[in-house]
């Protein structure tokens, strides 16, 4: 970081320098239209984990400083199982943007397009009152972290069916999903057939954020629910798919074994070599077992490129981007 900030004090910011803050873009030139500062106005997109760090690292003396994301928060993401299931309330995982809002203008908004030649953005905000309503915001130097998006390799369904956890509003999804399955298969009148299939929770994607949600809800349904619950515990059921041969592949095979063995021990399915090919409001579809119903799915495959970041053809970008 103190490689960046004296990068920074300089009049063009290296792409090399903010590759460091987890791989964001920088785009630039020498034109400088603001005069109150000496290096003009830096624009930082996105209020993720690097342009979060970037804005509070940032000198204000030297930069003009504009932050422009949909959310006027920061999401520390691996708290998000834990939210979801409320280990831990909502507000423990985010810290506000504003609350390092001295000498910083902040915008609650998309950035829908980047004119790179004319060193303009263009965009539409994201506030309830006046949602979709366009603005153009002009820059001497910008940052593009605006992070990337759930892959769902074009599955039908999957966006329309499928919750992510990506942010503190698919936690809350999450949460309220589990707690409407249970009071929906407690309803007088529901066969065990019905019931089982409401309590069937989903999990696709065997990586780290996959495997930490099922320890997570397992915890949960076990430890709280079972206590309001108990004449349901019988139809829950819950099982882990991947593609993959094995759940977290990217480690070491001693952790993916351990962690397999783990959840056959508290009745955690999981079942690999899995392929999903379309998901239906209570169904998926799997290659190699048909259709199967369940109550909530949660989408945890990876993460793809962000549209944005795609668009940039002319912006510089760091040459191990490229390996």
């Amino acid at each position: 970081m103190s490689a960046l900030k004296h990068l920074l004090s300089r009049p063009a910011v290296s792409t090399r320098a903010v590759a460091q803050l987890n791989n964001a873009r920088t785009v630039h030139n020498t034109k400088t239209r603001t005069l109150t500062h000496s290096q003009g106005r830096i624009v930082i997109l996105g209020s993720g984990w690097a342009g979060f760090q970037f804005m509070k690292d940032l000198s204000r003396k030297d930069y003009e400083v504009t932050v422009v994301s949909p959310r006027n928060y920061f999401v520390f993401t691996p708290l998000l199982a834990s939210t979801s299931v409320g280990t831990l309330e909502f507000r423990c995982a985010t810290e506000p943007v504003r609350s390092y809002s001295h000498n910083i203008d902040y915008h609650q908004a998309w950035c829908d397009k980047i004119d790179i030649e004319n060193q303009v953005i263009h965009c539409t905000s994201n506030l309830d009152d006046n949602k979709g309503s366009p603005f153009t915001l002009d820059y001497d130097k910008l940052i593009i972290s605006v992070g990337s998006y759930s892959n769902t390799f074009g599955i039908p369904g999957v966006k329309e069916h499928g919750h992510f956890l990506k942010d503190i509003q698919d936690a809350r999804r999450i949460r309220a999903r589990v707690l409407e399955c249970f009071e929906y298969a407690a309803q007088p009148g529901l066969s065990n057939k019905e019931k089982a299939e409401k309590l069937h929770f989903a999990v696709v994607g065997g990586g780290p954020t996959g495997v930490e949600f099922s320890a997570e809800l397992h915890d949960f349904i076990s430890e709280d629910l079972s206590r309001l619950y108990p004449q349901l515990m019988a139809h829950v059921r819950m099982t882990l798919y991947d593609v993959a041969p094995n759940i977290l592949s990217s480690f070491d095979s001693n952790l993916s074994a351990y962690a397999t063995k783990k959840f056959a021990r508290r009745g955690i399915q999981v079942k690999t070599g899995r392929q999903v090919t379309e998901v239906l409001k209570d169904r998926l579809i799997i290659k190699q077992e048909g259709e199967v119903p369940f109550g909530m799915l949660v989408w945890s495959t990876g993460l793809m490129q962000n549209p944005l970041v795609e668009s940039c053809q002319s912006a510089l970008k760091d040459e191990r981007s490229h390996r």
